[in-house]
């Protein structure tokens, strides 16, 4: 289609996208974690002590308890934000290298060209060129799996692919 394409970009892309879809299926809780279930709920399923007397039937110690849970329930939201983000800028990159070496392209056809038919040729293949690469990028992007819902207390990542709304008025 464009040519010759370093598949660098698209090697990375790819195995950011298999490391994904990888933690997703070895480790749901980084990516769809139960996060209603209460810390106590999970330590009783889990046959931790809970006879009184015991440090975890302690008031300081479930504290404790609940604050590390939410923590880590923190660190795997972020840590697939970050990820997920790291994909977009590897699909972002490949698109951007893509349309920059049609653009190469492009120009050398348009400056060998002689004849209106040979520009207008070189033109049409340009744009079936970025076409194809808005179209494959649009296709990975909609692979991506979706964003976590964000923990109680965490506030939830912004979303990096839509623009900012119209102004009105």
């Amino acid at each position: 289609m464009i040519g010759h394409m370093s598949s660098k970009p698209v090697r990375r892309f790819a195995a950011i996208l298999l490391g994904l879809m990888l933690a997703q299926l070895t480790a749901p809780q980084a990516f769809g974690a139960d996060f209603t279930t209460a810390p106590s709920a999970r330590a009783t399923a889990t046959g931790s002590p809970s006879a009184p007397g015991t440090p975890a039937a302690t008031g300081k110690a479930r504290k404790t308890t609940k604050a590390l849970d939410a923590r880590a329930a923190e660190r795997a939201y972020r840590l697939a934000v970050r990820a997920r983000n790291e994909a977009i800028r590897a699909i972002n990159e490949t698109f951007t290298a893509t349309v920059r070496e049609a653009r190469t392209v492009y120009r050398d056809a348009r400056a060998m060209a002689r004849t209106a038919a040979a520009k207008a040729d070189a033109a049409a293949r340009y744009n079936d060129a970025v076409t194809a690469a808005t179209e494959a990028r649009q296709a990975a992007l909609d692979a991506l799996p979706p964003l976590p819902p964000a923990p109680p207390g965490v506030q939830p990542a912004r979303p990096t692919l839509t623009p900012p709304p119209a102004p009105t008025g």
